[in-house]
């Protein structure tokens, strides 16, 4: 049984583009029954771990497979697609850098190779906001500790942007390139290894430290730095 489950892998990497759609396709199906969208879940959640590369290309579309699982798990009878899906967006925190959680208002954030940021309301089942002001594929995020804000960091740029969510009821819900921007300079501080461990072995890494107003970022187990906001 593993290793037909290895050969479902396989074939699903030499066929990113088609699986994709075809997940896509299903998914977005009324009719579909819960067990089937949670295989389809599963066999996503095993690309992510076995091969996560392949999928870098598709990030905005993994968000939208993880917010149209969390709609069809509505009902009380649908544990096992909930679990399925948070095991899934568990497995691309854990992968992917250019993802981030937030676990008290389950917002959820990915980050493309276009420079585009979608965050997800999980709870209310809807995609929040589609973040655009980058220009080069996001490398990082994170979420403040109270959910308002989110940072992003993208290598190629040298710069970090910080976005305001306005996460109230009035929040508009579309897109937007409203940020404070956070250009990377040789005055920055070195700072400890506090910073360095939330996602282990996973660089590079972003965080607030607004006790300092400042944001920090970790490029490795040994280097982080810090800049004033």
């Amino acid at each position: 049984m593993e290793c037909k489950g290895r050969a479902v892998v396989a074939l699903a990497e030499s066929y990113t583009n088609e699986l994709i759609e075809i997940v896509q396709t299903e998914l977005f199906q009324q009719c579909i029954i819960q067990q089937y969208a949670a295989d389809f879940i599963e066999l996503i959640r095993a690309i992510v771990n076995k091969n996560p590369k392949c999928l870098y290309n598709y990030m905005l579309t993994l968000g939208d497979i993880a917010l149209r699982a969390i709609d069809l798990a509505k009902d009380a009878s649908s544990k096992n697609l909930i679990e399925t899906v948070s095991s899934l967006i568990r497995d691309m925190l854990g992968k992917y850098p250019h993802v981030a959680f937030h676990q008290a208002t389950e917002y959820f954030a990915v980050g493309t190779i276009e420079g585009t940021i979608a965050v997800y309301a999980l709870r209310e089942h809807q995609k929040l906001k589609v973040l655009e002001g980058h220009e080069e594929p996001i490398s990082a995020l994170a979420f403040d500790q109270e959910g308002e804000e989110l940072l992003s960091y993208s290598a190629k740029e040298n710069a970090m942007r910080i976005w305001e969510l306005n996460t109230g009821f009035l929040s508009f819900i579309g897109i937007s390139n409203q940020s404070s921007i956070v250009y990377l300079d040789k005055f920055s501080q070195k700072v400890e290894t506090e910073y360095k461990s939330k996602r282990k072995d996973l660089y590079p890494q972003v965080d607030f430290n607004k006790e300092k107003e400042e944001v920090i970022l970790c490029l490795s187990s040994e280097e982080a730095y810090a800049y004033s906001v």
